[in-house]
C-alpha cells in the first residue's frame, strides 16, 4: 500500500502493463517477516478471487480472506500478529490492495496500493523484536514450499557474509528455486560500504533500495534572503513567518540541550545520528520552547534524507546543507536568523531513482565473483501500511 510508488514506476491503474498482468490475480506471494496485521485496510479482499486450488496452506489471522490467504508463526507459542509493523509494511508494499483516501497525517495522499494489488498474501512470521532465527526461516521457507507459494519475498538478511552452505536464506531458498519459485531479498541495510550487501547467493533475485520523486516540501529561510530546501513528513499548517535565532554548538550537536531559557524560541541546528533517544529529544526541546529544528544528516547518510515524523516543528536537510547552515551561523558571529516553512507534497523532484546511503553494496564478499545487488527498486520514505 504506497499512493505513490506504482505511478512512479509506470504503473497506473488501468494501463496497459498493469492490467495486461491483471494486477498479479492469481499469484500467491509468500513472506516472511514479522508477522501480518489482518484488519488493516490494505488486506481487504475486494475484487480478488478465490486462491488456486493449488494453495494447501492454512491461516491462523483472526481475518483471513481471499487477499490474506495464509499465516501462521514458525515461533514456538507464538502468533502471525505483527507486533513491530515491518511485516504489514512489506505485505502491503508487495500486494496490498487499492485503498482510496490513503494519506500520513495530511501528506502522502492519493490512492494507495501494492504492486500487485490483487494477489494473495501468506505470511510466514520469523523475526520477533527483530531478531530472526535461523531455525525459524528455514521452516518458514520449508512451510511456504509446501504450501504452494508462487513468489518468496524476504526483506531480512544476516549482517555478515556468509558461504552459501552456512547460511540459512541461501540454503532454504535453494530448494524453493529449484521447485520454480521466485525468491525476491532485500540487499541488506549496511551500506553505504563496498561488499556490505546481503543475501548473495545466485539464485536469489537481490534488490537495493532507491528513492523516488516524490519530497515533502519544507524550506528554511535564512536572515540573509537566502533559502535551503528540506523535507518536513509533519507539515506545520500555517507557521510563522517570523525570523528566530539560529542556534549551532557542537557540544550540544545532537540535540542533546538542557531544558532552559537558552533555546527558547530559537531554531536548533542538530546533527542526526538515527537514534530513538534523539527523537525524543527533540520532541521535547519543541516541547520546551524551541521555535524548531532543523536537523542535518551526517556525512555517511549525505544526500539521502529519511524522512522521520518528529511531530513538531521539524526540516530535515542533507549533509551538505547542513555544513553550509552552519557556516553562515558562524559568518554572522551567531547573530543568524531564519524561518521555516512547509510545502506540501512534491512530485517530479529530481534526480531519482537514486540509490539510498543506507542500502548495502556489492560485490559479495564471500564470492566477489557474483555482482550484486541485482536491480533497484523504491525502498526509501515509502509510506505504506502499519499496524
Amino acid at each position: 500500500m504506497t499512493t505513490h510508488t506504482p505511478e512512479f514506476l509506470g504503473l497506473r491503474n488501468g494501463t496497459e502493463f498493469w492490467s495486461q498482468a491483471d494486477y498479479g490475480k492469481g499469484v500467491i506471494i509468500g513472506l516472511l517477516d514479522s508477522g501480518i496485521y489482518a484488519a488493516h485496510a490494505s488486506f481487504n479482499d475486494h475484487g480478488v478471487p478465490p486462491p488456486p486450488t493449488r494453495w494447501k496452506g492454512s491461516c491462523d489471522a483472526a481475518q483471513c480472506n481471499n487477499k490474506l490467504i495464509g499465516a501462521k508463526s514458525l515461533i514456538a507459542g507464538d502468533d502471525s500478529d505483527d507486533e513491530e509493523g515491518h511485516g504489514t509494511h512489506t505485505s502491503s508494499t508487495a500486494a496490498g490492495n487499492f485503498v482510496t483516501g490513503a494519506s500520513y497525517n495530511g501528506v502522502g495522499t492519493g490512492t494507495a496500493a501494492g504492486i500487485a494489488p490483487s494477489a494473495h498474501i501468506a505470511m510466514y512470521k520469523v523475526c520477533v523484536a527483530r531478531d530472526c532465527k535461523s531455525s525459524a526461516i528455514l521452516a518458514g521457507l520449508e512451510e511456504a514450499i509446501k504450501d504452494g507459494v508462487d513468489v518468496l519475498s524476504l526483506s531480512l538478511g544476516s549482517s555478515t557474509s556468509a558461504s552459501f552452505d552456512q547460511d540459512p536464506i541461501s540454503i532454504g531458498t535453494f530448494s524453493a528455486v529449484s521447485k520454480g519459485i521466485l525468491v525476491v531479498c532485500a540487499a541488506g541495510n549496511s551500506g553505504p560500504a563496498q561488499r556490505s550487501v546481503t543475501n548473495e547467493a545466485p539464485w536469489l533475485l537481490t534488490v537495493a533500495a532507491s528513492s523516488v520523486d516524490r519530497s515533502f516540501g519544507a524550506n528554511i529561510h535564512l536572515g540573509n534572503g537566502k533559502s535551503i530546501d528540506g523535507e518536513a513528513l509533519t507539515q506545520i499548517a500555517n507557521p510563522s513567518s517570523e525570523l528566530h535565532s539560529l542556534l549551532y554548538s557542537e557540544e550540544w550537536r545532537y540535540c542533546n540541550y538542557d531544558y532552559d531559557s537558552s533555546i527558547t524560541c530559537k531554531i536548533l541546528v542538530c546533527k542526526d545520528n538515527k537514534s530513538r533517544a534523539q527523537l525524543s529529544e527533540i520532541r521535547n526541546i519543541v516541547g520546551a520552547g524551541a521555535a524548531g529544528v532543523v536537523l542535518f544528516n551526517d556525512e555517511i547518510s549525505g544526500y539521502t534524507t529519511i524522512v522521520t515524523d518528529y511531530n513538531s516543528s521539524v526540516v530535515q536537510v542533507t549533509a551538505a546543507d547542513g555544513e553550509a547552515l552552519i557556516a553562515y551561523i558562524v559568518s554572522t558571529n551567531n547573530s543568524s536568523l531564519a524561518s521555516l516553512a512547509y510545502n506540501g507534497t512534491k512530485f517530479g523532484v529530481r534526480p531519482a531513482p537514486v540509490v539510498a546511503s543506507f542500502s548495502s553494496r556489492g560485490p559479495s564478499s564471500f564470492a566477489p565473483n557474483i555482482l550484486k545487488p541485482d536491480i533497484l527498486a523504491p525502498g526509501l520514505n515509502i509510506l505504506a501500511a502499519w499496524p
